[in-house]
């Protein structure tokens, strides 16, 4: 009857085990850190003269082993002030653009916050760039 007991017992282990494995993975999985992306401007603040240009740079970084593209946008821009990045899709772990605002002459003057998003399947990251539109004053 020991024997019995102790074979019953070695079996219970032997099937207890793969599923305490299994459980443990899980719980792994779920905590550990999946796909993911971080977005960095080298500046916090850019000042735009009206009729002229300026230039941020956009850095990327990836965590999580995703390679999903991801596509470069801006909002919060007001009249007559341009963006484009280039390039506008990145793909990678480490990843740079070149933002380039552009205004018109008739670009109204004013402090605005300017939303650069990172997007692509599954993944999404946002920074702000305050931006100051101001006038080129020329005396003499």
């Amino acid at each position: 009857m020991l024997q019995s007991w102790r074979t019953m017992s070695r079996h219970r282990k032997l099937r207890v085990r793969p599923l305490l494995s299994l459980g443990l993975v899980l719980i792994l999985v779920a905590c550990g850190q999946g796909p993911s992306v971080q977005i960095a401007l080298d500046a916090a603040s850019a000042e735009l003269v009206r009729g002229g240009s300026v230039e941020v740079l956009v850095t990327l970084t990836r965590t999580g082993g995703s390679a999903a593209e991801l596509i470069l946008t801006a909002n919060g821009l007001p009249a007559n002030v341009n963006v484009s990045f280039s390039p506008a899709t990145l793909v990678g772990v480490t990843l740079t653009s070149t933002l380039t605002l552009s205004a018109t002459a008739a670009a109204p003057e004013g402090e605005y916050a300017v939303t650069v998003t990172a997007a692509g399947t599954g993944l999404s990251t946002t920074a702000t760039l305050d931006l100051d539109v101001v006038s080129l004053t020329v005396t003499g």
